[in-house]
């Protein structure tokens, strides 16, 4: 009787995907605005004044600000757990 592995050919596949791509699916698997976040680097809330951009102070934050902040800080600790070393 053959030994039979479940998910061999899955196996055989994620063997065969480099580690940063295997890190990419890891986290657009887990949320891919997540992913887009980390992609696109961190958010830095803006307004236009005097048509020039500053940045906003944290009192003007609206909620999409708040929501981009929230997913940049959830990447940086996804990534920190993810690349400990043991």
């Amino acid at each position: 009787m053959k030994d039979h592995q479940p998910l061999g050919y899955l196996s055989l596949i994620v063997m065969t995907i480099p580690n940063g791509a295997r890190m990419i699916i890891y986290l657009q698997s887990i949320d891919y605005d997540l992913w887009l976040c980390i992609e696109n680097g961190p958010h830095k809330p803006t307004k236009i004044e005097n048509d020039i951009m500053v940045l906003q102070s944290k009192s003007e934050y609206i909620n999409g600000d708040k929501k981009l902040l929230f997913m940049d800080v959830k990447g940086i600790n996804t990534l920190y757990c993810a690349l400990i070393r043991s």
